[in-house]
């Protein structure tokens, strides 16, 4: 993945919809919606660029809905698994993450 489309992931990942319009004395209180929803993303094998990979772990930390993160066969730097282990730490709903053959360092 370029780094603009792993850019992109991380902002789909941690989207959220505009307040539904409301009208009447609850109009104001409305809350945001989660977008719909992502479930699944698959980047096995994918060259994960460094510049790209911040903002993909910042959704993915803030992300409501990936159940399953599939990442075999990815290269990643020091830096790049910092930055996932502390998205993990911050995500509540992923349920699989595979790492499987990973190259790391």
């Amino acid at each position: 993945l370029d780094e603009e489309s792993l850019k992109a992931l991380g902002k789909e990942l941690g989207k959220k919809r505009a307040p539904a319009r409301q009208e009447g004395p609850r109009a104001d209180s409305a809350e945001e919606e989660e977008a719909p929803s992502l479930t699944t993303l698959t980047l096995k094998g994918s060259r994960l660029t460094n510049a790209g990979f911040g903002p993909f772990c910042e959704g993915l930390g803030i992300s409501k809905t990936l159940e399953t993160l599939q990442m075999s066969c990815c290269a990643l730097e020091t830096e790049d698994v910092v930055l996932l282990a502390t998205a993990l730490r911050e995500n509540k709903c992923l349920k699989s993450l595979s790492l499987a053959d990973c190259r790391f360092g």
